[in-house]
């Protein structure tokens, strides 16, 4: 009888050891958090002041879908006139290479350099020249 005893003891505790060790599971492995690439996507405006009382307004609009829009005014105290609106076709070539083809077919590849926040992006043409675009809230 006292064999079947400590044979009961031994037979719990080893029942409560693999419960215990079956119902404590591994440490849930933290998911890393997705890298998450800087977006263009949004409107985006340079003004460029041409003298006293005269400003050239640039907006671009880049639609999540590759379309987007350039949209050039020339603005005076009083007044103001459009130079240019045209649509294209945008793609991000690299991390650092913005290409827009417009509906003429013409392209134009930009550098470009997002700020942390996304909300200042400057882009430089292949000639050198570099502008500065503020995101718009929409």
């Amino acid at each position: 009888m006292k064999n079947l005893r400590l044979l009961s003891t031994k037979t719990m505790t080893v029942m409560v050891l693999l419960v215990a060790l079956c119902a404590t599971g591994c440490k849930k492995d933290k998911k890393e958090p997705e890298n998450k690439l800087p977006t263009v996507v949004g409107t985006w405006s340079h003004v460029r002041p041409i003298g006293s009382f005269r400003n050239i307004l640039t907006e671009i609009q880049l639609k999540a879908d590759g379309s987007g829009n350039e949209f050039i005014l020339n603005i005076t105290t009083g007044s103001s006139n459009t130079i240019s609106d045209l649509n294209f076709k945008w793609t991000v070539e690299s991390s650092t290479v913005l290409s827009l083809k417009f509906d003429d077919g013409s392209v134009e590849k930009y550098d470009y350099v997002l700020n942390a926040e996304e909300t200042r992006l400057t882009l430089t043409s292949e000639s050198g020249d570099s502008k500065e675009y503020i995101r718009q809230h929409e």
